[in-house]
């Protein structure tokens, strides 16, 4: 089966008739917040409303944003590096939009050992609405990417990525869960790296592939750091997992690699890399570019490659080839599909398996490194994910060789990591106390932390006591609900990690958190608002607002005061009735599906049933016949 390469946005939508249930996002760097709530999640949310600069426009997006987040809440993860090992300052988690991560649960690996998080994969649960008698549909949506969540990596960048959309069974199986190779055992070890709070998440997308095949024609090859592999692991990870997947035939193994970054090599790894791979070092050929090309300028790309570890790969048998560039344009097309214009540079990471007419491409987040690959005896320090395809060389035109006229671009300075002396961080807040745990080098001093709140003067600080399981741990008394913690920093010397605190609160105490960027005069009855539109109630309107403000019903979500109680209650009721009877029938369909989501439906209409309660003493007889039908069927529902 032949998969050829096209041109796609990168960002996931919403599938026609379906909703997102659940999902789950790898990323190198801590996805960045401004890049979730004005981009990714309207993308993938059934919102009515797109971001507006005017303020109450402004006001009612972030209103249904949260209220849409809030449904979602423990089912929305994103898993990346502790956010000390960021290549990118400029992403910081707490600079925009803090209280996003009340919502979505931001996890970094490392808890129990040194492990860089680099794959680039996202994985997202669909359903269909319920109806009552109605069977659900389900799918999963798969894309294994090189793109990192921020606003860099999708505007700045190229990416090479895979997307499959596949429908659920009713019951899982082992015979299904086993053809997607090492994406489960890769999800279990990423749930162990991340911390207590990631074997959930990722659990139930390991039982999600349980219940749908591989598509045809495709294989995984994923990395695990070392440390976390299990006794006779080491051929399903890395570089050896590569070559097993290599084509078969006749004919040498050919190679061609593109990645925008070249790890530190030795003349000997390399060779003991191509001897994991089965293939001659002077079949493996790198795509590159040359000093002039404009990914190689410090504000036009991000291409990495030392001169001590060019001068050792030449020395040890590697190939170079020359990225096609004509100096006399502005840009140099990466692909026929590339327009001439795009500024963007590549951050894509491709390897081509040719042994005969067979032609294998990987589409990967691995860069040319032994940290993503291991070599020899030294596994990998990364998690990395790719998919093997039936494609040839997308890059187009061909590669040249480089000649005296063409010198290579290369850096003076070796390419590593830098080391850091805090190597994890975690706050949970559960309304009344946060709880911290860190993870330092052995000999460090102990950790101070900072815990802040908005408003930002809202700060108490403490210092961390030595943990029996290692690293260091303390608590910060918070009893502030209406003011949740927001961020934690670690800080050791000069050194400082900032994570977010997560809320763990119940549903029912974390109902009560005020609205992000939203008037607290008129959060309440914008939540009420929403809350009605979600079952069919008119949409609540931006010159609402200030009606909302002066304590005023809104005109499309609120019951109308009526002069003539012998006709208008009456119609207003029946009109009501029928919105009931669309909340009871979604309550219905969820019993099949989950305690949460039957949980979550149930919760909404005791809420429904308290908003009419109080619209009652001024509506009288239309609310509160709409409150008794509510009541009435939640009593019914409980038992």
């Amino acid at each position: 089966m032949s998969m050829e390469p096209d041109w796609r946005e990168a960002l996931p939508t919403v599938p026609p008739g379906y909703r997102l249930h659940a999902a789950l996002f790898t990323t190198f760097e801590p996805a960045q917040p401004s890049l979730l709530v004005e981009h990714l999640l309207p993308s993938v949310l059934t919102l009515a409303r797109g971001l507006d600069p005017e303020p109450e426009a402004r006001s009612l997006y972030f209103g249904e944003l949260a209220v849409a987040l809030e449904r979602l809440r423990g089912r929305l993860t994103v898993i990346s590096s502790s956010p000390s090992r960021a290549s990118d300052p400029a992403v910081t988690m707490g600079a925009a939009y803090p209280w996003l991560w009340r919502y979505v649960t931001p996890l970094f690996t490392g808890e129990n050992g040194a492990a860089t998080q680099h794959a680039k994969l996202w994985m997202l649960h669909w359903v269909t609405e319920g109806r009552a008698g109605k069977e659900r549909s389900e799918a999963l949506e798969i894309v294994i990417s090189s793109a990192n969540l921020t606003l860099s990596s999708l505007r700045d960048q190229l990416q090479a990525g895979w997307r499959a959309f596949l429908p659920l069974g009713a019951r899982g199986a082992r015979a299904r869960r086993d053809t997607w190779g090492p994406l489960p055992r890769f999800l279990e070890a990423l749930g162990e790296s991340a911390g207590t709070q990631a074997a959930t998440p990722t659990a139930a997308f390991v039982e999600l592939l349980a219940r749908c095949e591989c598509p045809e024609g495709v294989q995984l090859v994923a990395s695990i750091p070392a440390a976390l592999q299990g006794t006779g692991e080491t051929s399903r990870w890395g570089i050896r997992a590569l070559g097993k997947a290599a084509p078969d035939g006749h004919g040498p193994l050919r190679v061609q690699v593109c990645a925008p970054f070249v790890g530190e090599w030795q003349e000997r790894a390399f060779r003991q890399w191509c001897l994991g791979l089965d293939v001659k070092p002077d079949a493996v050929a790198l795509s590159w570019i040359d000093s002039r090309h404009p990914w190689a300028q410090e504000a036009g790309g991000g291409w990495l490659m030392s001169r001590r570890t060019l001068d050792a790969l030449l020395a040890g048998g590697l190939r170079l080839r020359r990225l096609g560039y004509d100096a006399g344009k502005l840009t140099q097309r990466f692909h026929d599909s590339h327009r001439p214009e795009e500024p963007r540079w590549s951050h894509a990471k491709l390897y081509l398996l040719r042994r005969g007419r067979a032609r294998r491409l990987l589409v990967t987040s691995a860069n040319f490194s032994t940290s993503a690959w291991g070599s020899g005896d030294t596994g990998p320090r990364n998690f990395e994910l790719g998919v093997l395809i039936e494609s040839d060389w997308p890059i187009q035109p061909e590669e040249e060789a480089f000649d005296e006229r063409h010198s290579v671009h290369t850096t003076e300075s070796p390419v590593r990591p830098v080391d850091t002396e805090l190597l994890w961080g975690q706050a949970l807040w559960d309304g009344k106390t946060v709880e911290l745990t860190c993870r330092a080098p052995a000999g460090a001093e102990a950790p101070d932390v900072q815990v802040s709140g908005a408003p930002a003067q809202a700060v108490l600080k403490d210092s961390l006591t030595p943990a029996r399981k290692g690293g260091w741990e303390g608590a910060v008394p918070w009893g502030d609900g209406k003011r949740p913690p927001l961020m934690a920093v670690f800080s050791c010397g000069t050194e400082t990690l900032e994570v977010p605190v997560l809320d763990m609160r119940t549903a029912k105490d974390f109902a009560q958190t005020p609205l992000p960027e939203v008037d607290p005069e008129v959060a309440q009855a914008l939540r009420d608002a929403l809350l009605m539109e979600a079952y069919g109630w008119p949409m609540v309107e931006a010159e609402d607002l200030q009606a909302m403000l002066r304590g005023e019903p809104s005109s499309g979500a609120a019951l109308e005061t009526a002069e003539d109680y012998s006709v208008k209650a009456f119609t207003e009721a029946r009109h009501d009735f029928l919105k009931v009877e669309a909340w009871a029938q979604q309550l219905d369909a969820a019993r099949a599906f989950g305690t949460g989501e039957y949980e979550r439906i149930l919760a909404d209409g005791a809420r429904l049933a308290e908003l009419f309660q109080r619209r009652a003493v001024k509506s009288r007889l239309p609310a509160a016949l709409v409150a008794e039908e509510f009541l009435w069927r939640l009593k019914e529902a409980r038992s």
